[in-house]
């Protein structure tokens, strides 16, 4: 299952990634906390799993190469580029490349094609029409990735182990033209096995475990006397500031330009596991500026600032095959490229922990979460609700009380109220553990009032709890008896706008009850949630789309219909407004 979260603007939608935590029971306390991954496959369209590159264009599309050519990603599903887009059909692509104008070359074992202009947010990698990279004279054999990079204004080519450089003369086809290198950094550079683009420059790794600058004019090799330990090099990544980083199947080098030396450090679990995958070792950066590698038991990451790699298992939450690329992409999102298995991508690395089964969440399904300011955050699912509080560096979950809980909300003097079940209504004391139980129909959703009112929507009517400080809750039928309620959102004198039976109510804070909308502008809708934003308009998702709702007293004066294309599911389940005022 897969959910979408939408900030929603007057012309524009922001999308994001949300995830839905898997949940199971505990006795007593459990630590909590880890990472999450959303896996891209075949069913969202990505039908070749193998291949090991990933990149991002300059339109925001995630570029993969597979062992049946190029697929590309908008934010919802994989689209196959094929002949439509001049490339052939299928093929096993090894590198793809997007130079600093935008434009995108792919490279297949015996053929170089460039994009004939740039994508951007109206033109996706659909629209494209790649050609043929004249080369005369030149053939291509090479069956491993890193032999096409972006430079300068085209890109470097690393074929037969000479580099040349493809220019992009304009109207004229891309062509390959004959590197400025004189005889003797021609000699030197001779055997290459890779090139790299770091800072701007040209890398050249050797199988003897050299590493060359190789800007022609600027050649210099490197080897044991300065410092590297004759390991050959997979991947050359720019470091803080002008230092260069190098990976080797069990190390990193460091290059420091000011000493021009290279020092060697270690990786943490490297046993072997990846010596079938040795091309695709690489350094990838995180979100937070950090690096990330693979380990033989998961990743080793080196956080941002940290002279020392840690590892992640995966039974600690590491994704679990080969990974062979990963990509930190524009908006901060941290992308794995699992052989035969497609991609993952980490959820809000260094920000979102998980809580699943093993943590001790009472179920399977989490409904809602709710926290007192200063307090714990409390979860409801189908069996429960739970505590959870940060202790040192760890989430740590408690069991507060059994029976599904499909409703949750902080309410007047810290207490938590909860949905209980088909019973009605459990409210919780946080400092004593006592726990009062209302008789009321199955509950819907719970809003806490401005003052000590708590409302209630449930399948049988709204409800208002009077809870004030020192009395017991005495719970009344506020209006819409015997009619389902199934969203409430506060209005801002008091009362409450609620969604009974597929219409918009009014619920005044004096007491008298108002029908706002009985006749939606769209045919078969039907409304879900709604929340109202901080100019007073009523926002109202469902089955069928989202609408703002613009008011003067209790009548409607304008109506915004939110397009699909933003955001993207006419199914709204859930509506909120945040502090700024941005509704999601």
């Amino acid at each position: 299952m897969s959910f979408g979260l939408v900030r929603a603007h007057l012309r524009q939608a922001a999308v994001l990634g949300a995830a839905l935590v898997a949940a199971a029971v505990c006795i007593g306390q459990a630590r909590a906390g880890g990472p999450t991954f959303r896996s891209y496959n075949a069913d969202q369209g990505l039908t070749s799993l193998g291949g090991d590159c990933l990149v991002q264009d300059r339109g925001g599309f995630v570029l993969v190469c597979t062992e049946d050519g190029v697929f590309s990603y908008n934010g919802r599903k994989f689209d196959a580029l094929g002949p439509d887009q001049g490339l052939r059909q299928g093929g096993y692509v090894y590198d793809i490349a997007v130079a600093a104008s935008g434009r995108i070359a792919v490279r297949f074992t015996d053929e170089v094609l460039v994009a004939d202009r740039v994508t951007d947010d109206t033109h996706s990698p659909l629209s494209l029409t790649f050609r043929t990279v004249q080369h005369p004279g030149l053939t291509f054999f090479e069956d491993q990735k890193h032999h096409l990079v972006a430079w300068q204004d085209g890109f470097a080519l690393l074929t037969g182990g000479t580099l040349e450089k493809i220019v992009l003369p304009g109207a004229e086809p891309p062509r390959v033209e004959v590197m400025g290198y004189d005889p003797v950094e021609r000699a030197q550079l001779a055997g290459a096995a890779q090139v790299f683009s770091v800072h701007g420059h040209l890398w050249l790794a050797s199988e003897d475990g050299r590493l060359c600058a190789a800007d022609p004019g600027r050649v210099k090799c490197y080897g044991a006397a300065d410092g590297l330990n004759g390991e050959r090099l997979t991947d050359v990544v720019a470091g803080d500031g002008d230092a260069v980083l190098a990976r080797s199947a069990n190390s990193v080098a460091t290059f420091d330009p000011d000493r021009g030396r290279w020092t060697v450090a270690p990786l943490p679990d490297q046993g072997g596991r990846y010596r079938g995958y040795a091309w695709s070792l690489g350094l990838f950066r995180t979100p937070d500026g950090g690096l990330v590698t693979q380990a033989d038991h998961g990743l080793a990451i080196l956080p941002r600032g940290s002279a020392h790699w840690r590892t992640m298992s995966v039974s600690e939450g590491a994704p679990s095959g080969t990974m062979v690329s990963a990509m930190t992409d524009a908006t901060g999102q941290l992308w794995f490229k699992m052989f035969g298995m497609g991609l993952k991508r980490w959820v809000g690395y260094g920000r979102w922990e998980t809580l699943q089964k093993s943590d001790g969440l009472s179920d399977g399904i989490a409904w809602r979460t709710a926290r007192a300011p200063g307090g714990p955050l409390w979860i409801s699912t189908d069996t429960g609700v739970d505590q959870v509080r940060r202790q040192g560096g760890s989430l740590t979950v408690s069991h507060v009380f059994a029976g599904s809980s499909y409703a949750l909300a902080a309410g007047p003097h810290g207490a938590l109220w909860a949905g209980d079940g088909n019973e009605g209504l459990g409210v919780i004391d946080p400092d004593t553990g006592a726990l009062a139980r209302i008789r009321m129909p199955a509950v819907n959703t719970i809003v806490a009032g401005l003052g000590d009112d708590v409302w209630v929507g449930t399948r049988s009517g709204l409800f208002e709890v009077d809870r004030r400080a020192g009395e017991p809750p005495h719970a009344r039928l506020a209006a819409s008896a015997r009619t389902q309620v199934t969203d409430v959102a506060e209005d801002t004198s008091g009362g409450v706008y609620y969604l009974s039976s597929g219409r918009l109510r009014h619920h005044r804070h004096d007491g008298a009850d108002a029908a706002i909308l009985q006749t939606w502008p769209v045919n078969g809708f039907e409304p879900v949630s709604l929340a109202v934003d901080h100019s007073g308009n009523v926002w109202v998702g469902g089955a069928g789309g989202l609408f703002r709702l613009s008011l003067s007293g209790d009548h409607v004066t304008s109506t915004l219909s939110v397009a699909t294309s933003d955001t993207r599911s006419n199914s709204i389940v859930a509506v909120m407004v945040d502090h700024r005022g941005w509704v999601w």
